[in-house]
């Protein structure tokens, strides 16, 4: 039986296609993921409130040396420590934050750089809770 050169081309053609399909298929199929976990969920958050600001001098008294405050949580009581929140405190609209140590809701922020009393327009307060703390 003789097959015309065209449907022979034909015929190649075919099972060249067939061939690529099935091992794109192959490759396909050996795909892996690893399980993964996804999820959304929601919680209260809420801030703090600042008492009793003072501030101290610093031992050339143009400059700020330490600010103090109390300060609360909005919706838990538990009392405000250094060990379950952390609080920072920026006297430059947020340019420089320095550490606060919190005991028993009473903080104190030592200025380590000198800022100049005059200087001080604002106090901003960024306070929150420590992960897995109890607060």
């Amino acid at each position: 039986m003789k097959i015309s050169r065209s449907k022979r081309r034909r015929m190649m053609a075919a099972g060249f296609t067939a061939l690529v399909v099935t091992a794109g298929t192959a490759f396909a199929a050996t795909n892996t993921v690893a399980d993964r976990n996804a999820g959304a969920g929601t919680s209260v958050v809420s801030g703090y409130t600042v008492n009793s600001v003072g501030y101290e001098a610093a031992s050339l008294p143009i400059y700020v040396g330490r600010v103090t405050f109390d300060i609360q949580r909005d919706v838990n009581p538990l009392v405000v420590d250094s060990s379950n929140a952390q609080v920072f405190i920026s006297l430059d609209d947020g340019e420089t934050f320095y550490d606060c140590s919190v005991t028993a809701g009473s903080a104190s922020c030592v200025v380590l750089d000198p800022v100049l009393f005059s200087n001080v327009e604002t106090l901003d307060v960024v306070a929150y809770d420590l992960q897995n703390s109890p607060g």
